[in-house]
């Protein structure tokens, strides 16, 4: 797939929660791999993983390795839940 095509996709996860829609994608020029998908996550999302809501306006963005993603297609579904995402995901400045 291409970027296009990941971009403004829903996430889900293990559990059928919503997590929030795909904001970018990290890549490695050395491996030529994609690593990470970016998810800017939803409130619950941002709550269910351990970080504070902005206090006024912005959100929060978090990097998952591409090895928890099960499957894309009208949406990404990982093969994590929550929880288990909480030790996992990176968040972004």
């Amino acid at each position: 797939m291409r970027q296009e095509q990941i971009l403004g996709k829903g996430v889900i996860d293990s559990e059928a929660r919503v997590l929030g829609y795909v904001s970018g994608i990290e890549f490695d020029p050395a491996s030529w791999r994609t690593t990470h998908i970016c998810v800017t996550l939803t409130d619950d999302a941002v709550e269910g993983l351990g970080y504070s809501k902005p206090r006024f306006f912005g959100s929060v963005s978090v990097n998952i390795p591409v090895e928890a993603v099960r499957i894309m297609s009208d949406v990404v579904s990982l093969n994590k839940n929550t929880k288990e995402l909480a030790e996992l995901v990176q968040r972004r400045p």
